[in-house]
């Protein structure tokens, strides 16, 4: 596997799956069980063609149901529909998304209200789904989702329960409520015991996903 020790994730169209992607192998997460479908992980390579195999920066589901992979400076649209990559890509970030960090996102998120946000560092840029374009300069994380720890974050996923998690490289996640706008209490907690068959692994190479023991959430 590579060396990228970044978590990625998104929620797919129908809302009751979820796909964390790690190195070069990915989980499949079913929201309604709160846990790890059985069989998993699996190499990105066999399960999703023309896809980036490995060491994927960020995902982001779009409105059409389509999802957009990021990796350094590049980015792929996958077709949902047919299972595959759409021709011709990878693509520049910074050609199709002007305005957008041109290179190695942190994360990428879809948000209520046909928002969408790109984050890099301490920073994120908001993103008008309906326009098609940025909205305003980049603005603090802190600024936007008050109490959720402003570095290391890997991966945001938009629970159909209304809760985001913002998931951190530390082996932390953060649950917080988009309704009231602040972090639920009790949070940050470890990834591991609270993710159901999601569990990770510290290498000299990084991180990877792991076999794990016992249960939780």
């Amino acid at each position: 596997m590579g060396l990228n020790s970044r978590l990625a994730g998104f929620v797919a169209p129908d809302k009751d799956k979820a796909y964390f992607f790690l190195g070069d192998q990915y989980v499949r997460y079913d929201a309604a069980a709160d846990a790890v479908d059985a069989g998993y992980p699996r190499p990105i390579a066999e399960d999703w063609p023309g896809l980036f195999p490995e060491d994927i920066d960020a995902a982001l589901c779009w409105p059409d149901g389509n999802v957009y992979f990021f990796q350094g400076d590049l980015y792929v649209l996958y077709d949902w529909a047919s299972g595959k990559a759409a021709e011709g890509y990878p693509l520049p970030i910074a050609t199709m998304w002007p305005g957008v960090f041109e290179s190695d996102l942190d994360a990428a998120v879809r948000w209520p209200g046909d928002v969408a946000y790109f984050i890099k560092d301490a920073e994120c840029l908001r993103y008008d789904v309906i326009a098609d374009e940025v909205d305003g300069p980049p603005t603090q994380v802190a600024e936007i989702w008050p109490g959720v720890v402003e570095a290391g974050i890997d991966a945001v996923l938009v629970w159909p329960t209304g809760i985001a998690h913002f998931f951190h490289g530390s082996g932390a996640y953060t649950a917080y409520d988009i309704a009231a706008g602040s972090v639920v209490d009790g949070y940050p907690r470890p990834i591991e015991g609270n993710w159901t068959g999601l569990h990770i692994e510290s290498t000299r190479a990084g991180l990877r996903f792991g076999s794990g023991h016992g249960a939780g959430s």
